[in-house]
């Protein structure tokens, strides 16, 4: 009896490792596990792992139910784009941080990577995860209703995430945690805890982002030296931009804040919510001020589109120098309905 249960632990064990095993995925079936450059030719469709012959992987449907991954890829430097996917239901209960995290993509320790144009849904943990991963591309994929849209962690420097459209997924749409100088921009980040959140992340640029009906748009923990220019933070529950006590020498200008509960906070030393002048600061949908005046000090006769007196956040915000009387213009890649009335944009998505 006794070794009829063993075999029977045996053989479910093999055939979850065969479901996970990183054979050729095929549409509705098996998830891709990659973990060396000499992984690739048995998955991808084409494709050398040159920057002129990426290898290719693409047209999957993938259920990562019972697995923790739809695709995972580990350890690589070759180029590659993972494009045109479904990547859905990652969940195994047993999961882990890395290796197993529930997350449509994982790529762990990788350069050179391109995700392209998928859709991740319904993973029990993330849509992408990158960690101690950099020099990659994350761009025009729909991440929805996951718990994390995209998790950048480890060290995952000097990426690109772009052009890709967030929403509903419960705790961050976009998370930066100890990682620096990636370019987050042009992204949708509607509908979450958090729109953007950094967590001990320096040196990142946000750019031309929207991010409405969130707790909170942007969300700064212990994070330093980063940009925030040309993003709508829109009808936020909390604050549309906060940053902490350990957060300091951040740059914010040239946003838009239309009808947060609170508009934004900010507890560190030395964050700068304007660009200089003339630049100016940022447009706040609550400021009263007028422009009967121009000038660094807003002393010279003449208007400038800039107020004239500083706006004040009550409680939250120390003083603003330079508020915008008009909106900035966030929305360039196209046009897209604007909740709030600010403006219109494309959804590249």
């Amino acid at each position: 009896m006794k070794m009829k249960k063993y075999a029977c632990m045996i053989v479910a064990l093999a055939i979850m490792v065969t479901f996970c095993s990183g054979v050729r995925a095929s549409a509705g079936n098996g998830t891709v596990r990659i973990d060396s450059n000499g992984g690739f030719a048995a998955v991808a469709a084409s494709g050398n792992g040159t920057s002129d012959n990426p290898w290719i992987i693409e047209g999957l449907d993938i259920d990562g139910t019972g697995c923790g991954y739809c695709i995972y890829v580990g350890n690589t430097t070759d180029h590659f784009i993972i494009r045109d996917c479904l990547l859905h239901d990652a969940y195994v209960q047993n999961h882990d941080g890395i290796y197993r995290p529930n997350a449509g993509v994982v790529l762990n320790n990788v350069q050179n990577g391109e995700v392209r144009n998928n859709s991740m849904e319904f993973n029990a943990g993330l849509g992408i995860m990158l960690h101690m991963s950099s020099l990659n591309t994350i761009q025009g994929n729909n991440i929805t209703e996951n718990e994390y849209g995209i998790r950048l962690t480890g060290g995952s420097d000097e990426n690109n995430i772009s052009f890709n459209y967030f929403w509903n997924n419960t705790h961050a749409n976009i998370a930066v945690e100890n990682s620096a100088s990636n370019e987050i921009g042009y992204n949708t980040a509607d509908y979450s805890q958090y729109g953007i959140y950094l967590f001990s992340a320096t040196g990142n640029l946000l750019i031309h982002n929207l991010a409405f009906y969130n707790d909170y748009g942007v969300y700064c923990w212990a994070s330093a030296d980063n940009t925030a220019v040309n993003n709508s933070l829109c009808l936020s529950f909390e604050f549309g931009m906060f940053l902490d006590s350990d957060s300091d020498d951040n740059t914010i200008y040239h946003n838009n804040f239309g009808n947060n509960t609170n508009q934004a906070g900010d507890s560190g030393t030395g964050n700068s919510w304007h660009g200089g002048y003339p630049a100016g600061g940022n447009f706040w949908t609550d400021y009263i001020g007028g422009d009967e005046y121009k000038g660094p000090d807003q002393n010279e006769t003449g208007t400038d589109a800039l107020g004239d007196a500083m706006y004040h956040c009550p409680d939250w915000l120390p003083e603003a120098l330079y508020p915008r009387m008009r909106a900035a213009d966030t929305f360039g890649i196209g046009r897209r309905d604007d909740p709030n009335g600010i403006g219109r944009r494309d959804d590249p998505n």
